[in-house]
């Protein structure tokens, strides 16, 4: 699998395409079964890419990896300040190539690049910016209670929940996977995010620019995880896999999908409280 491959059309510049292997444990992989899914330029209907179609067994694999991430604590018992400051520099880097990402999008999504370039990149840029603020300024409080307070003190611990599963849908790819990547990881949390299987090209970009940015590598003699794990998969696959603690899907005003009862018969054990 070539790094960069450059794709050309006379309405288009090149474009570089990031790596579209699955990005487990900070290695660029195949699916175990070899499957590919084709990525097609809706403006023209060709195929632009070929990325690997992960299975259950992909997916036991990449929430593996980011559980042995989180539990490593290099993510979430890093100092808030340094926490915050490399989600803004993946803001930073997101600008820095808006105009690439705003090409991949159009090629991807199909629409326009100007777009992209007002709405998507800008909004991807905000919520990192955003949230790298609030990494800082999570706290939990004192509650105050009835009764003699010399003999009781009761406070709460806000503490990040583990791996959080996310699934990204296809009409907004860049700026709804930041919307949901910016967020956990302000909380300290690690994340597994599956991309839309006909979008994923902005969001396998995105995961190469926060480890230039600086997102931990936690390494021992097997095992080299990172905070951020980008795949496609089938959406009930991810559903329905054990070992994460929390799940983010985009709603829908169509019928409910397989995804909605896989989730809804899984119980998710809140976060602790003194």
């Amino acid at each position: 699998m070539n790094d960069t491959t450059t794709l050309t059309a006379p309405e288009k510049l090149g474009v570089r395409m990031p790596d579209t292997g699955m990005l487990i444990g900070a290695h660029r992989v195949a699916a175990g079964d070899g499957r590919t899914i084709e990525v097609e330029d809706p403006a023209t209907g060709k195929i632009i890419a070929h990325v690997p179609a992960g299975g259950t067994h992909d997916v036991d694999a990449a929430v593996t990896a980011a559980r042995t991430a989180f539990e490593s604590r290099a993510w979430s018992r890093m100092r808030p300040l340094d926490r915050a400051r490399i989600i803004e520099t993946i803001a930073r880097k997101i600008e820095e190539n808006a105009a690439e990402l705003a090409l991949l999008e159009s090629y991807d999504n199909g629409k326009a690049v100007h777009h992209a370039l007002a709405v998507d990149v800008p909004a991807a840029v905000d919520i990192f910016r955003y949230m790298a603020g609030w990494a800082s300024k999570i706290a939990g409080q004192v509650n105050p209670i009835s009764g003699d307070g010399r003999q009781y003190h009761s406070y709460s611990v806000r503490e990040p929940i583990g791996v959080v599963g996310q699934i990204v849908p296809w009409n907004y790819p860049l700026a709804m996977a930041a919307w949901k990547i910016a967020t956990a990881l302000a909380a300290g949390c690690t994340i597994v995010l599956k991309p839309s299987e006909v979008t994923p090209l902005t969001a396998l970009r995105l995961a190469e620019l926060a480890l230039e940015a600086g997102l931990p590598v936690w390494r021992n003699w097997r095992l080299k995880p990172v905070c951020l794990k980008a795949f496609s998969t089938s959406s009930p696959a991810m559903a329905t896999r054990p070992a994460r603690r929390w799940s983010n899907t985009p709603a829908s005003t169509r019928s409910p999908s397989p995804v909605q009862p896989a989730w809804a018969s899984r119980s998710f054990r809140p976060p602790r409280a003194i």
